[in-house]
């Protein structure tokens, strides 16, 4: 399920996922757009805390957990410094949130679960990676962890 953004149409909502690919072409994407796709990124999160409940999907889905929520609030905050945008964000059904890149050749899903990460990662040509169990904070240095990070495409802007 994509998340809805409050301060849009009706129909503007419904395509807010694709909206945020649609913006986002690999290799395409100008310096100016990188702060306003954070900034829809974050505004999803708001909207999931402010208004998803257990059930939220009518499959006896658990609602994100507040930690879930502030882990995925930091990890996106982080990530634009150096990394490529998530292209979907939405919550996963138990809990947590997913965070999704999609590019031609490459698909990531991570997700943020309260206490640990886990992650898909397929790239053309190359094995699959699954990482799974990560604690959210690298112990010995306090930053995201690098298992995680490693796989998050590298920011390529075009002025």
């Amino acid at each position: 399920m994509m998340t809805a953004l409050p301060q849009y149409s009706d129909s503007e909502l419904q395509n807010f996922g694709s909206e945020i690919q649609d913006s986002a072409t690999y290799n395409s994407v100008s310096e100016r757009d990188y702060p306003v796709q954070r900034r829809r990124l974050l505004e999803a999160l708001a909207y999931i805390k402010k208004n998803l409940e257990d059930n939220w999907n009518g499959q006896d889905s658990k609602k994100p957990s507040v930690q879930a929520i502030s882990m995925a609030e930091h990890f996106v905050s982080y990530l634009f410094l150096t990394k490529e945008h998530a292209d979907f964000i939405e919550p996963d059904g138990d809990g947590g949130i997913l965070l999704k890149w999609k590019k031609p050749d490459l698909y990531i899903i991570l997700t943020i679960d309260g206490t640990a990460m886990h992650m898909s990662y397929e790239k053309i040509n190359e094995d699959s990676v699954f990482i799974d169990d990560v604690p959210f904070f690298d112990p010995k240095n306090e930053i995201l962890p690098k298992d995680i990070l490693n796989y998050i495409p590298v920011r390529r802007v075009n002025a």
